[in-house]
Formats: C-alpha cells, structure tokens, sequence
C-alpha cells in the first residue's frame, strides 16, 4: 500500500468522507500542492502556474454545494498542516504491520 492510499483512508475517517470523495478531494489537493511545489523549486519562480493550479483547484471545489465547500476547504488545511502528508514520500510504499 502507497503512502498516499493510507492516507486516503485517513481523510475518509477523519472527515467522515466516502473512499472515493476522499480519493478524489486528495487528488485534487495533491495536484495543487504539487504544482505548487514545482512552481517553487523550477530554476525560477512560475507564479502563473500556481494561480492556474489554484483555478483549477476551485472548479473541483465548484462542484460541490456550498456547505461541502467548507469540508472540502477543511480537508485541505488540514492536509497543509499534517505532518505526515510530505508530497515527496507520497507514492512510497507503507508497512501494512503497525
């Protein structure tokens, strides 16, 4: 199992969320950061690829009703100040024996 696959169902219990809400959410999330992340470490700074990240962010987030907004909003500052959500480690495979 991958980290970010333990970490789907971690959302999903958290927020109460179903597995394939919660898959889709931290894809979306994912994806974000990750542009993101790039944006920062290129050769030089790409600002416009994290407003388009961002835009792209909000029509996933668009969808949804207002209220879901507000989990969906959650879900991502909770995944910002997680501690084990490292987008670097996320595709490494996980011990299953805790």
């Amino acid at each position: 199992m991958k980290k970010s696959e333990a970490y789907i169902e971690k959302i999903s219990k958290e927020f109460r969320l179903s597995p394939a809400t919660a898959k889709l959410t931290y894809e979306a999330v994912f994806k974000y950061d990750m542009a993101c992340f790039c944006s920062y470490m290129a050769d030089y700074d790409h600002p416009r690829e994290r407003v388009d990240a961002e835009k792209e962010l909000n029509k996933f987030k668009g969808m949804y009703s207002p209220e879901f907004q507000k989990v969906l909003n959650k879900v991502q500052q909770y995944m910002k100040d997680d501690p084990e959500y490292n987008i670097c480690e996320m595709d490494k495979e996980v011990d299953e024996v805790c």
